[in-house]
């Protein structure tokens, strides 16, 4: 088994300093930090579905997609839901204590999920060895005459 896990892996690090760099830089200056942000969120959802569509595994790409989704999801939608109780005049955020337990999870999740990616999804067989092809090919351009040579492993 040949692993490329280390290809999600390194996209994943970017990711997460761009949305740090969002983080530090949107204080100053609010639109350069939407916009890494921005790049920072597409990266980490997307980067590994790319690295295995890249390797020709779509239903790995597609795992990975949804993993990505739903794992910093799960635990964020009971940090951001209010109190079921609309009728009551009370009706407001949750306890205190909810939101602190919740989000640390969604945060968790979002950074554990790409070495469950990358450890997890990032292997492929390795291919067997083989023998490099020489090739001859004549080439003719524009009333001149030549001779192309290649060596390939396909």
């Amino acid at each position: 088994m040949r692993w490329y896990g280390w290809q999600i892996l390194a996209i994943d690090v970017t990711s997460y300093a761009l949305v740090a760099g969002a983080v530090s830089e949107g204080k100053q200056n609010p639109t350069a930090g939407v916009a890494l942000l921005s790049m920072g969120l597409a990266a980490a959802v997307l980067g590994g579905p790319v690295v295995h569509l890249a390797h020709r595994h779509v239903g790995r790409a597609i795992g990975s997609f949804v993993l990505r989704l739903l794992a910093p999801t799960f635990f964020l939608i009971p940090a951001l839901i209010r109190d079921p109780c609309t009728a009551c005049d009370n009706a407001g955020p949750l306890p205190p204590y909810f939101i602190p337990f919740w989000f640390p999870l969604a945060v968790t999740a979002a950074v554990a999920t790409p070495f469950i990616d990358g450890f997890a999804l990032g292997y492929e067989p390795k291919h067997e060895a083989r023998t490099p092809t020489l090739s001859f090919a004549p080439i003719s351009c524009a009333g001149r005459v030549g001779l192309s040579l290649s060596l390939t492993h396909w």
